[in-house]
């Protein structure tokens, strides 16, 4: 065992830890994977977290296309009073970019607190 290694174990055997050489080298990665094993309703809690993140996503993206749909609509037919794509194309790109915003704003508040 190298002098290193030495340390990390007497450190850890100070604080009160039992562990063996072996599970001080494991990486971080091994680490986790070693807990989730152990715990498999904490690996099935962590699936269920990153499935409610990414439905949240595709949500809220096809919500705000849709809204800017309507709004297209709407606005061409009681507003304009014609019929033509243009203001339904603008409406859509406007729900495509607020549906953008509003990703980016939910990632933020979940991932950087």
């Amino acid at each position: 065992m190298s002098e290193t290694e030495k340390l990390v174990v007497s450190d850890h055997e100070k604080k009160g830890h039992k562990q063996n050489p072996e599970e001080v080298n494991m990486s971080a990665f091994e680490s986790i994977k070693k807990k989730n094993s152990e715990n498999p309703a904490r690996e099935y809690s962590n699936v269920l977290g990153m499935m409610s993140i990414v439905s949240n996503i595709g949500f809220t993206m096809i919500a705000c296309v849709i809204v800017g749909l309507f709004a297209g609509v709407a606005f061409e037919k009681y507003v304009i009073h014609k019929t033509s794509a243009v203001y339904v194309v603008i409406g859509s790109l406007l729900g495509v970019a607020a549906g953008f915003i509003s990703v980016y704003k939910n990632i933020l508040k979940k991932f950087i607190k």
